[in-house]
């Protein structure tokens, strides 16, 4: 029976997805309420919730206590390979997008896995910060740069374009936040979160390991694979 439920919430979850397409309907649009939704499937309220919680979980709609189910602003568009290149991704450049330093030594920020990949961790260049559209917190981002490659690479992720020469070497895992993330992504339990890791390395150096909290409920994102 279990098995029975799942199946029929991912159903449902589909046709309201198709539902709100369909009637064209914009961030902060109510969509129907439980009961209507209810007997329409004709389903338990409990299955229809397990429904509607997938839509929450993948930022598709929201829940206001006492008021019912909305439809949640579009998620943003990233190109994963310039992820730690934001000038540089034509996805983001229509955007209002902004970015604020972040002493990530003030709060209890999980991201120092990059530092064992950097032997001589005297001779790094820290940068911690926070990524926002449209004024909303879309990542806590830190980057660590061998600052033996300064040199060659000043203003390696702030540049327009990026260096042809580098390679990227990225993983991306499913992510929990503590009670300091939360608050400063302006988010719940309830959002998606991913984690992207990225280590940059040319020919003869390894450049920077990066590493940032991403809230999946807010971006998506756009991949390239050559087949």
């Amino acid at each position: 029976m279990p098995k029975l439920i799942n199946l029929l919430s991912y159903d449902i979850a589909e046709d309201i997805q198709k539902y709100i397409l369909e009637n064209n309907l914009n961030h902060g649009d109510k969509i129907p309420s439980e009961r209507e939704l209810s007997e329409k499937y004709n389903v338990t309220r409990v299955t229809l919730r397990n429904g509607l919680q997938r839509l929450i979980d993948q930022g598709i709609i929201y829940t206001v206590p006492n008021s019912g189910y909305f439809v949640s602003q579009k998620k943003i568009l990233r190109d994963a390979s310039n992820y730690f290149f934001p000038k540089s991704d034509i996805l983001l450049r229509n955007l209002n997008y902004s970015k604020y330093d972040l002493d990530l030594k003030k709060f209890n920020i999980n991201l120092s896995s990059s530092k064992i990949l950097i032997q001589d961790i005297d001779n790094i260049v820290e940068n911690g910060f926070i990524e926002k559209v449209n004024c909303k917190p879309i990542s806590i981002t830190y980057i660590l740069q061998n600052k033996n490659t300064l040199q060659k690479y000043p203003n390696l992720f702030s540049s327009e374009k990026k260096p042809e020469n580098i390679i990227q070497k990225q993983k991306i895992q499913i992510y929990n936040a503590n009670d300091d993330e939360l608050k400063l992504l302006d988010i719940t339990n309830n959002d998606s979160l991913f984690l992207v890791r990225e280590v940059i390395n040319d020919s003869t150096d390894l450049i920077a390991t990066c590493e940032s909290i991403c809230v999946g409920t807010r971006c998506q994102l756009q991949t390239n694979i050559n087949v």
